[in-house]
């Protein structure tokens, strides 16, 4: 059997045989008898034939009739036909380069194409390694295995510690990574210093096993990327034994980056940690202290909690534990032992804030759902209005933007929700379509929490409105006790009224959030692909990311998806249009969830995205009417939710830049409600 070529190879066949046929017409044909002169003073090798040879049809019979018979074809074609001839175009070529060093550099860029694809989407070493042998028939430079195109770490040594197995990346590596991957981003030339936050959980890994992980992770705060990256991790079949045990590597790596700062290349940062996010069992574990069921339990104050079939805090204005204080022990009965963290010099109260995503979304507003479900009787709602809640949210999913993670679903599924739909319902679609649902006594105690937390984590509002913020969570504790009963007064609720001095001291909520970290875990839990030796196997992936250097660059604004349906002013004729832009850190488009803006202090929809001389325009109509939805716990406005209306007909275009919000637009009950959007995905 013949032995299959390359592609390339029957290219430099055909080119070469071409060229040997018109080598032989040139010798044969008198120079007056030929329709097209051939300068002698151009030697035959430097002419490239283009025509017959580079048409489509003639590469495509390549392929179809092999190597032999596509010459003779081509070739033939010329032979005593002057009207071929005539077709044929000559050029000059540089043959510096040879055909082989350009398929070469190819196939190198093919590697890279293939490595980064496989990376992204986190492709199977079996897939990857099939895929491989096809292209090979193509490709013979390509690599046979996938170790060797992904360049994956092929012996991983782990440590036994703390009743499992564990290994330390390290701190340091982490930061510096970061900081080569964004070295094209502004921000990292103006560094004066580099602090991190810092996040440790646990994850478990299959339903069928209790083996579970516990990674150590960092976010470098003075980077726009805020994708996190792994310290540590600890796999076992159950937590950490010794938490100090754990930390041990970390926290003597920080210790010295404390003491001797971060050096890059000729440069010295200082270094700090800036906070350490977890959720409560977490920060119970890692700072040796008790947890949310005891009796001092609170970590922000010093309560002594009530047994009420369960443990509860009914304080709201209880004396606030220090850095100081907790360093001294002089609440005993919070403490276990002592920490690792204690030899360094972050602050053991302060510096450990309360996490909206586990405390609120999971916590709070989870609770509260299920209390309207299943709850008392005097607190359930009844099915016929779980239903007619459950409606609305339903239909609300054609109007949720690109920023949110996951669509809408009834409060009937709440028990399957995610953090992310419990944020939507708190802050966006709760307000709306509890509305006439609830009874006033209650869906007025769900606004305060709802308008408390808006307050929060808005930027503009958190550090002018922190104090009335304040009032309005401790009133909700308050008004929830009297509604639903002293017994439900637990820590989870009570720490609401720690929660904005938490932004006092890290601005807006999400500063501090869990989000990105709980994301990233997800990515983490993907890289397992099989139950045997899960911390080696996410030490590889990890490395074949590394291997992969993905520019975080902060580019200039983005247009994507092309289109030709208008509207266009008559200035604008020529531009081009799109239906997506990328600003700041939302996205913008035509479609009825990403076309609702904020232009000039005024509510407006998007009509068309155009893109002119280097800039873009967005051209859109003006809503009118706008006014308060909902007047307590104040007038809606104030936090940037309005009913809006009467759309002007009128097209006006301002550029890209003009665009200050993006905004949730909901339509129900025959009225438009806009809402400020308050995260990015």
């Amino acid at each position: 059997m013949q032995k299959e070529v390359s592609y390339w190879t029957k290219r430099r066949r055909i080119r070469s045989a071409v060229e040997e046929h018109i080598q032989a017409v040139q010798t044969s044909v008198e120079p007056s008898s030929a329709n097209h002169s051939i300068h002698n003073s151009t030697p035959l090798h430097q002419l490239s034939v283009e025509g017959k040879v580079g048409h489509p049809s003639a590469e495509k019979e390549c392929n179809l009739l092999g190597i032999s018979e596509a010459i003779a074809l081509d070739v033939s074609s010329l032979d005593g036909h002057t009207d071929e001839f005539d077709e044929i175009e000559f050029q000059y070529v540089d043959h510096s380069v040879s055909e082989g060093s350009e398929e070469d550099v190819d196939d190198l860029d093919l590697n890279q194409k293939l490595a980064d694809w496989a990376v992204d989407y986190g492709i199977p070493h079996v897939a990857l390694n099939s895929l491989l042998t096809t292209l090979q028939q193509y490709h013979s430079s390509l690599p046979k295995d996938s170790r060797t195109l992904l360049t994956t770490t092929r012996t991983v040594t782990t440590q036994s510690l703390a009743g499992g197995s564990f290994y330390h990346i390290g701190l340091k590596k982490g930061i510096m990574s970061k900081l080569h991957n964004n070295s094209n981003t502004k921000n990292v030339y103006d560094l004066k210093e580099v602090s991190v936050k810092i996040n440790i959980d646990g994850l478990p890994l299959f339903k069928s096993s209790n083996m579970q992980l516990w990674p150590i992770l960092g976010i470098v705060d003075q980077l726009t990327d805020k994708e996190p990256f792994i310290i540590s991790v600890y796999c076992g079949l159950h937590k950490p034994i010794s938490a100090n045990e754990f930390l041990e590597p970390f926290i003597s790596e920080v210790n010295v980056l404390e003491k001797e700062g971060l050096l890059s290349g000729d440069k010295v940062y200082p270094f700090s940690i800036s906070a350490v996010i977890c959720d409560a069992p977490a920060r119970c574990f890692i700072k040796y202290v008790k947890d949310h069921s005891g009796y001092a339990g609170c970590d922000k104050c010093m309560q002594h909690g009530k047994w009420i079939g369960k443990m509860t805090f009914p304080e709201v204005s209880a004396p606030l534990r220090t850095d100081e204080s907790f360093r001294e022990m002089i609440d005993e009965e919070h403490h276990l032992g002592v920490s690792a963290f204690m030899r360094t010099s972050l602050g053991m109260v302060s510096q450990f804030p309360l996490d909206y995503m586990h405390l609120v979304c999971l916590g709070v507003v989870r609770r509260l759902i299920m209390l309207w479900r299943k709850g008392p009787l005097k607190t359930r709602i009844g099915t016929q209005k779980v239903t007619s809640i459950s409606e609305p949210l339903t239909n609300c999913r054609p109007f949720i933007p690109l920023e949110f993670a996951r669509k809408t679903r009834g409060i009937d599924e709440a028990e399957r929700w995610k953090a992310t739909e419990f944020r939507t319902f708190l802050l966006y679609t709760g307000p709306v379509v509890l509305n006439g649902q609830l009874p006033e006594p209650m869906y007025k105690n769900f606004m305060l929490l709802s308008v408390g937390i808006r307050i929060l984590l808005s930027p503009a509002l958190c550090e002018s409105h922190v104090g009335y913020a304040q009032e309005l969570l401790v009133s909700f504790v308050k008004h929830w006790g009297d509604l639903y009963g002293q017994d439900q007064l637990v820590y989870n609720v009570h720490c609401l009224t720690h929660l904005a001095a938490e932004t006092k001291t890290y601005g807006p909520l999400d500063n501090v959030s869990a989000f990105p970290f709980e994301n990233f875990l997800g990515r983490v839990k993907k890289m397992v692909r099989k139950p045997d030796r899960p911390l080696q196997q996410i030490i590889r992936r990890l490395s074949e990311e590394q291997e992969i250097l993905h520019d975080k660059a902060e580019g200039n604004n983005l247009v994507w998806k092309s289109h030709k349906e208008g509207p266009v002013p008559v200035q604008y004729f020529n531009s081009e249009q799109f239906s997506y832009a990328k600003i700041k850190d939302f996205t913008i488009g035509i479609s009825q969830e990403n076309n609702t803006v904020r232009i000039n202090n005024e509510i407006c929809k998007v009509c068309n995205i155009l893109y002119d001389n280097f800039t873009v325009h967005i051209v859109y109509q003006v809503y009118r009417q706008k006014h308060s939805y909902f007047v307590y716990p104040l007038e809606s406005k104030h936090v940037d939710i309005y009913q809006v209306s009467d759309l002007c007909n009128a097209l006006k275009v301002s550029p890209l830049t003009s665009v200050s919000q993006k905004f949730l637009l909901m339509r129900t009950r025959g009225i438009n409600i806009a809402m400020a959007l308050l995260h990015i995905n």
